[in-house]
């Protein structure tokens, strides 16, 4: 019985032990927030140095081409990566008609050919401005923080 007591309280000490470490890690990165908020902004080495950081991180430093070969020099990748999405998104559009024949049974409803091309036609600046202005003016921010109330006041 003392033995399972014993490894009851070692279990204790150990979940209090990860949540002290926990607590601790959580208070480091508020001090480290603070820290960078005070003097990370202010062109010093703290601010060069993480943002000389986040540059590396996302640098890409070699490429594969679709034959296997392997860049490395700078002007080559980024040659590769110009070329790549050249192809990929210029040139011709070619629309490929598919025969959905064998759905018809189970379909409730399709669209006539006006419906289809409807949804085809390009959407016009008054569609685009209706839409803008029919948002809800209570309704959540977007990714730049700012809410449709404050976009949808003219002259402001």
């Amino acid at each position: 019985m003392k033995a399972l007591k014993a490894v009851f309280r070692r279990q204790h000490n150990l979940k209090v032990y990860s949540e002290t470490i926990k607590q601790e890690v959580s208070m480091l990165k508020q001090r480290a927030k603070l820290r960078w908020m005070k003097h990370g902004d202010q062109n010093s080495k703290v601010f060069f140095r993480k943002i000389n950081s986040a540059r590396a991180k996302q640098r890409v430093f070699q490429i594969t081409k679709a034959n296997g070969e392997v860049l490395t020099e700078a002007q080559d990748v980024t040659q590769e990566f110009i070329s790549y999405f050249q192809s990929l998104l210029g040139g011709t559009r070619t629309r490929r008609v598919i025969d959905l024949d064998f759905l018809r049974p189970d379909l409730k409803h399709t669209l006539t050919t006006e419906e289809a091309n409807l949804l085809d036609a390009p959407v016009t600046r008054s569609e685009i401005k209706d839409a803008f202005f029919d948002i809800d003016d209570d309704s959540a921010p977007g990714p730049d923080g700012y809410t449709s109330a404050s976009l949808n006041q003219p002259g402001q």
